[in-house]
């Protein structure tokens, strides 16, 4: 399995799995100088027992879902990911 040389990942554009977020783009290597944080509000306050595997999306994909049909089109065969159909809506 060939491995990547140097400092940085090497990201693949085309990756259905892991992809360069945006706020990476244009960062500059030497951070800026400390400053205050002002206006900030909470988004939220969780116990100890809420951890990154309740964060973290895991499980299946439905297929109508933004996801699904991101990795359709990207050409994601259905058998290399678990599809989840939804139910039809009961009246």
């Amino acid at each position: 399995m060939p491995v990547p040389e140097g400092d940085l990942y090497q990201w693949e554009q085309n990756s259905t799995y892991i992809k360069l977020p945006p706020y990476f783009e244009n960062m500059p290597k030497t951070p800026g100088p400390l400053a205050d944080i002002r206006g900030a509000r909470v988004l939220a306050i969780l116990g100890d027992s809420v951890t990154t595997d309740h964060i973290s999306p895991a499980g299946s994909i439905a297929v109508d879902s933004p996801a699904g049909k991101y990795l359709i089109a990207k050409g994601v065969k259905a058998a290399r990911i678990q599809f989840l159909r939804r139910a039809p809506r009961q009246s």
